[in-house]
């Protein structure tokens, strides 16, 4: 009777332990999440920058975005995005057109993907400014 009363306990408490950890997690997420809505986004100036390719990177757990940005005769020319780990933001990848087509970061972000919208345009950003 011990022994069951021991592994009654130890499964007791590592049960308590993981719904304690999940839910850190989850509050961490949120904060990142109602962080990034905050994020100031900045219109870029590309009358400085030099054609080529530049690459830019930006995370925000559980979102991750890497993209290279093609600049050609003071304009964009075109954005690949190389990485976009998303949860249920895969159509903010859409975004990309607007910003070639709009010249322009300040564009709406993508009803229902706002979070890996604003982290695209992010990284954008990041590519441009470096």
């Amino acid at each position: 009777m011990k022994k069951r009363s021991k592994v009654f306990i130890i499964i007791i408490v590592s049960i308590i332990v993981i719904v304690t950890s999940i839910s850190i997690i989850m509050k961490n997420i949120d904060n990142n999440m109602k962080e990034l809505l905050s994020e100031e986004i900045t219109e870029i100036d590309l009358k400085n920058t030099t054609d080529g390719v530049y690459t830019g990177e930006h995370i925000v757990l559980p979102i991750s975005v890497k993209v290279e940005v093609t600049v050609k005769e003071g304009r964009i020319s075109g954005i690949d995005l190389i990485r976009h780990q998303n949860g249920q933001g895969k159509e903010a990848e859409s975004i990309i057109n607007s910003i070639v087509n709009q010249q322009s970061v300040k564009v709406d972000t993508i009803s229902g993907a706002t979070y890996s919208s604003i982290v695209i345009i992010k990284a954008i950003q990041d590519a441009l400014d470096n």
